[in-house]
């Protein structure tokens, strides 16, 4: 695959990344920990979520294993160190620049290269499709939660 087409697919990563990233700065951490209706998830929760993806993606890209999913029935909650506003978007920070560097570190004829799972296989172009969906339903999620609390304004259109 061509560098122009690595280098237009970083950039999506980047943008949607940088998206989520003004949503959940601009959120309160009363909002963040707020379930509506007591059963929803927490923007936390999705927020730890989107981490998580993020560094096993960085990992497979960078050759690594990730290790096993975590047992578990159910979406993932954000352990008390991830419900606190400033830790959760420096980690979201992180991990953003660490599925870059991933993507960087994949050379332009391996994007398609195969990547071996326990069920099944990906490769390097799928999981930044993923990274890219995910945290953009993701992102739609803090606005849906921006908008319960009042907030219509659009954090990341500057």
């Amino acid at each position: 695959m061509s560098d122009d087409l690595k280098a237009a697919i970083r950039d999506q990563i980047s943008d949607t990344g940088k998206m989520f990233l003004e949503d959940l700065r601009a959120m309160s951490h009363d909002q963040l920990a707020t379930s509506p209706g007591g059963v929803a998830r927490m923007p936390y929760d999705f927020a730890y979520e989107c981490v998580y993806v993020n560094q096993r993606c960085a990992k497979r890209m960078r050759g690594e294993d990730p290790g096993s999913w975590p047992a578990g029935e159910g979406f993932m909650t954000a352990p008390p160190d991830y419900q606190n506003r400033d830790y959760v978007t420096m980690q979201f920070e992180e991990s953003v620049a660490g599925v870059l560097a991933g993507w960087d570190s994949v050379p332009s004829d391996q994007l398609t290269r195969t990547i071996e799972l326990p069920k099944g296989s990906t490769n390097p172009l799928d999981l930044a499709k993923l990274i890219v969906t995910h945290l953009a339903y993701h992102d739609g999620q803090l606005n849906y939660h921006q908008t319960i609390g009042g907030d219509a304004q659009m954090h990341w259109e500057d």
